[in-house]
């Protein structure tokens, strides 16, 4: 969902930041299952593939996150003048899958 600067995969949790203003749909994403795990309505994870992309967009690694849930989301929609929207969002998970 977009483009994100990944902390450290290790120790959890990983905290994806946005890069640029997130879309209405990003957000809403995030916000979502950030709510429906809080509140108890989705208990298992999910996974969550972390792709880094080389210069010209080919796939030079990728993460799984195995049984990812959301423990804490933010968004500030209404930037200070001159900086852009952010997004972001912390995950626990179960396992991590290094492919590539």
């Amino acid at each position: 969902m977009g483009f994100y600067n990944v902390g450290a995969l290790a120790p959890q949790p990983v905290t994806l930041t946005s890069l640029g203003a997130p879309t209405a749909a990003q957000a809403a994403f995030w916000s979502d299952w950030y709510k429906a795990t809080l509140y108890g309505t989705q208990t298992q994870g999910r996974d969550v593939a972390i792709i880094a992309r080389a210069a010209d967009g080919h796939e030079v690694q990728r993460w799984t996150l195995q049984g990812a849930r959301p423990i804490k989301f933010g968004y500030s929609p209404l930037a200070q003048p001159g900086t852009a929207p952010t997004l972001t969002v912390s995950l626990i998970y179960t396992n991590v899958v290094n492919s590539l």
